[in-house]
């Protein structure tokens, strides 16, 4: 089994259970109760995007921070227990970076690159 570096700012998939909808369609409600009562415009109908393949996005800190409270033993879970990570840096590679065609225009500019080992992704300055 292989370690990785992950970000919390990564972007990480999840299959949402019943019990993980339920848990976002009331914060979805609470927040539209506290605009409503604040005088503002009521929010859309609440809907969770879900891909092709069953899975919704979050960043991962937003997964620790809005399902961290629902996750301990005996209890139903809000999303599967497998965790898709998206840009995962294997830690045991020592990247081969193919560098892009472009610079962002940062300050300071920034240099993408893709590792030609593990597909990595990055961004030198």
């Amino acid at each position: 089994m292989a370690d990785f570096k992950v970000n919390i700012n990564e972007i990480v998939k999840v299959r949402l259970t019943k019990r993980g909808m339920d848990v976002l369609r009331a914060r979805h409600e609470e927040l539209n109760d506290t605009i409503k009562a604040r005088g503002g415009k009521e929010l859309e109908e609440f809907n969770q995007k879900i891909d092709e393949d069953g899975y919704s996005k979050f960043q991962m800190w937003d997964l620790m921070n809005t399902f961290g409270i629902y996750m301990f033993a005996g209890t139903d879970l809000p999303f599967a227990t497998e965790i898709i990570v998206s840009n995962g840096t294997h830690i045991d590679c020592e990247h081969e970076k193919e560098y892009e065609n472009f610079i962002l225009t940062s300050n300071p500019p920034q240099y993408p690159w893709k590792c030609k080992k593990c597909g990595v992704k990055g961004a030198d300055k």
